[in-house]
């Protein structure tokens, strides 16, 4: 009974995410929420929240709050290994460190503006001409990373993998949380 119910919130929180506009997107294995930016957020860095133990369902209010009071794109990637859910075999793993970074700079890629890439490009080519793989078509934006409990492991892992993509990172503890 207690997954039947985990199981119901999680659907029930999709659907709210989707009523409130935002797009269920994956890239480089990894699933995400996207809410594009409102009008006049276009040029403003995006907000990545990284949600912890018990998955997306515990961070609706704070996502929405996000959603509210920001008018920038806001990206909420899934991990699976760290949500409730019956475990299956076709469960996947968590992913290692160098495949989640890459799995945000994809998924803050596929949305860059063309300028913020063009700028983050010539940053990124300035601080470490030849140290990284060939680009991406799109330069991601750095983006400013909300974590709580288990998502500032997975920020953790991010910051020493692609320090770049982090512009900004508040760990959110429960007296942060918004009312």
């Amino acid at each position: 009974l207690f997954y039947v119910g985990a199981l119901a919130a999680a659907r029930l929180v999709e659907l709210l995410l989707s009523l409130r506009g935002f797009q269920r997107l994956a890239a480089g294995g990894v699933e995400y929420w996207r809410l594009a930016a409102a009008a006049g957020g276009e040029a403003q860095e995006p907000i990545v929240l990284m949600h912890g133990v018990g998955g997306i369902v515990g961070y609706l209010p704070l996502c929405l709050a996000l959603a509210a009071e920001h008018a920038a794109p806001l990206y909420v990637p899934l991990f699976p290994s760290c949500s409730l859910g019956v475990p299956t075999l076709s469960s996947p793993p968590p992913l290692p460190a160098t495949a989640l970074a890459a799995a945000v700079e994809e998924m803050l890629a596929q949305h860059a503006p063309p300028a913020a890439a063009r700028a983050t490009a010539a940053k990124a080519a300035a601080a470490e001409p030849a140290a990284e793989p060939a680009p991406l078509p799109k330069a991601p934006p750095a983006a400013t990373f909300v974590a709580h409990s288990m998502g500032t492991a997975s920020l953790a892992a991010l910051l020493k993998a692609r320090p770049q993509l982090v512009r900004a990172a508040e760990p959110v503890s429960h007296s942060k949380a918004p009312q």
